[in-house]
């Protein structure tokens, strides 16, 4: 019954007996004084030194002077030597003779009762200089009328612990204030709101789960053990432990309970394990025990998706994707983005993405490059554009807008600087769009040509025309100037749509409206 222990300065064994030594590790007793202990068998005898032995209830291997001690004695009464496996004693303890070796035993009385309901004790013999488990040796044996045929059942403990997942999900919704811009600046702002809202959450995986620890108090191992464990009607899996529980030792099973999908966190409950073994083993009254835990789902659940990241991305651009935050809770994230193409209209599209689940939102929204350097109609015919017409040499204003003769007919014929800011104020206020609509034509282009020869590079931009105006639908605004001077008897007898169409390009340069190309 040698129970086994780390590395040991006590080699190699610890062995009980009786007064006369004719039983070699006997393991029952009708007293406690009836048990001896001597030097060991030939082959296993103690090695040569200074030991002192103690009598300890089980479990009190961890601390041989612990407060599972049961000699009560002083150390120094329970100290001896060995040679050659013969003891040498001289302590106050009661002593035998081995009747075949005739070597010395010595009792190990008194010592208190033990508390273990089977009538266990443990014998250590210890090197005097490390009383420490690594420095004994162990025997168990047991006393009184509990003979080897007469068993203890099997006792158990367990735990409980609740645990379960609350899993939230996220809804993500983009919004901008406008979806489109026609703009001559370097920049159009477009300001969004993203707004991440987080539900309540679900709860989910309810588990229980712990350990059930099972003790054997017997003088002999117990064997056919098994553990099963349930929450009412659910079965748990149970794992570890052995089949073979050694006496006045315990193992430990570990479990595991999923719960049905009814289980909130407010649910409560009792977990019952049920142990079973080989009754025959140790020839005990019952072949099962059981012990029992309660559980709850107080402590926190284990958090799935309770925090996103939010990213937003627009294409094409420079600004590329930048992140708006990590939000918890949820969060509505304004912000504004800015970008303009060189020419022409750009889409660019707008996408916001959160991470833990992600949804996504987007937005789509058009940009489109301006000419600049344009003046209305209505410009020409106020006093600031009067004033500025009025001082320019009016010989050279009116060649340049002679060269658009099919259009700007009745120029003045001697043409002065204030005569053509009469002619244009004039050409103005008969604008408007009223039959063939020709004169809200004439006032457009006049106003167009004015803005050209007051800024040349006007007259270089591109714009966006009709392809049946240019084949690849850009256009210059001197070659669209040229296009309505030449056509213009066409147009304005032709398909007043179409003529309109023309007309509303010369409008949309005047008021830095048209698409660049």
């Amino acid at each position: 019954m040698l129970l086994p222990a780390a590395a040991s300065a006590a080699s190699p064994a610890a062995f009980t007996t009786d007064s006369t030594g004719s039983a070699v590790n006997k393991n029952h007793y009708d007293n406690k004084c009836d048990v001896y202990l001597n030097g060991g068998p030939t082959g296993a005898s103690l090695a040569d030194g200074s030991y002192t032995f103690v009598v300890l209830a089980p479990g009190g291997q961890a601390d041989p002077n612990g407060p599972n001690k049961l000699s009560s004695d002083s150390n120094a009464q329970r100290t001896f030597s060995s040679s050659g496996g013969a003891i040498s004693y001289s302590g106050s303890h009661a002593t035998s003779t081995d009747a075949a070796t005739g070597r010395t035993l010595i009792g190990l009385c008194d010592y208190d009762d033990t508390p273990n309901p089977g009538g266990v004790y443990i014998l250590a013999i210890c090197s005097t200089s490390n009383m420490t488990p690594s420095g004994c040796k162990y025997d168990a044996f047991k006393v009184g009328s509990n003979l080897p045929g007469v068993g203890n059942d099997l006792t158990a403990t367990k735990t409980a612990a609740g645990a379960f997942v609350r899993t939230f999900s996220w809804d993500l919704v983009k919004g901008v204030d406008k979806t489109s811009v026609n703009t001559n600046s370097n920049t159009a702002t477009f300001n969004y709101t993203v707004t991440v809202t987080k539900s309540a959450g679900v709860d989910s995986g309810f588990v229980v789960s712990g350990q059930v620890q099972v003790f054997n108090t017997n003088d002999r191992d117990v064997t056919g053990v098994s553990v099963s464990d349930a929450i009412g009607s659910t079965t748990c899996t149970v794992s570890g432990g052995a089949t073979t529980i050694a006496f006045g030792s315990s193992a430990t099973f570990d479990y595991t309970c999923s719960l049905p999908n009814t289980t909130t966190a407010a649910t409560t409950g009792t977990n019952t394990a049920t142990v079973t073994w080989d009754k025959t083993s140790i020839n005990s009254p019952n072949d099962s025990a059981t012990a029992t835990a309660a559980f709850d789902f107080s402590a926190a659940p284990q958090l799935v998706n309770d925090c996103t990241t939010v990213t937003d991305t627009i294409t094409p651009g420079t600004l590329g994707q930048v992140t708006l935050g990590s939000p918890c809770a949820t969060t509505t994230y304004n912000y504004s983005r800015t970008d303009v193409p060189a020419t022409g209209c750009l889409t660019y599209t707008n996408t916001a993405v959160e991470s833990a689940t992600e949804d996504s939102d987007s937005k789509s929204v058009t940009v489109c490059r301006t000419n600049s350097n344009g003046f209305t109609i209505g410009y020409w015919q106020n006093k600031n554009g009067q004033n500025q017409i009025k001082a320019v040499a009016g010989a050279s204003l009116c060649t340049y807008l002679a060269t658009f003769s099919n259009v700007l007919t009745g120029l003045p014929a001697s043409c002065t600087s204030s005569k053509l800011a009469t002619y244009v104020y004039e050409v103005v206020k008969l604008a408007n769009a009223a039959g063939t609509g020709a004169p809200m034509f004439k006032a457009q282009f006049l106003a167009t040509a004015l803005n050209v020869y007051f800024a040349p590079a006007l007259g270089t931009t591109g714009v966006v025309v009709p392809t049946t105006i240019d084949g690849d639908g850009c256009a210059t605004v001197n070659e669209l100037l040229a296009y309505g001077n030449t056509n213009y008897a066409a147009l304005s007898t032709g398909d007043k749509t179409f003529f309109m169409t023309v007309k509303s390009l010369y409008d949309a340069i005047n008021n830095n409206q048209a698409v660049t190309c």
